[in-house]
């Protein structure tokens, strides 16, 4: 069973399709620190529906504020991070993405 404290910080990770195109943007560019503007075009979204995500991101600490201008990846989180999804896929529950979304959102 999910804690509270997991539920919320699941809900929050995999709550927008945004949140997902960050995470990919910065996973696969993990020493990119760049403005929220440049961060739009290279997703290809208005700053308007980044800015909420990447509060979000910033809140779970899988991104990091550089001199309140750029973000980028926290990887000592984003590895915290990672084993923890590992951790909860291997505890043998039935886990899926489709579940844990209508449990969690």
């Amino acid at each position: 069973m999910i804690g509270q404290k997991d539920s919320n910080f699941w809900a929050v990770f995999l709550s927008s399709a945004i949140k997902l195109e960050l995470l990919r943007l910065f996973r696969t560019n993990p020493k990119l620190t760049s403005s929220i503007g440049e961060i739009a075009k290279q997703v290809g979204r208005p700053i308007n529906e980044i800015q909420p995500e990447l509060n979000d991101l910033f809140a779970i600490g899988v991104i990091k504020k550089i001199d309140n201008l750029s973000f980028c990846l926290d990887e000592d989180k984003d590895r915290e991070i990672q084993a923890q999804i590992s951790r909860y896929l291997l505890k043998g529950t039935n886990w899926t993405i489709r579940n844990c979304c209508e449990t969690l959102c």
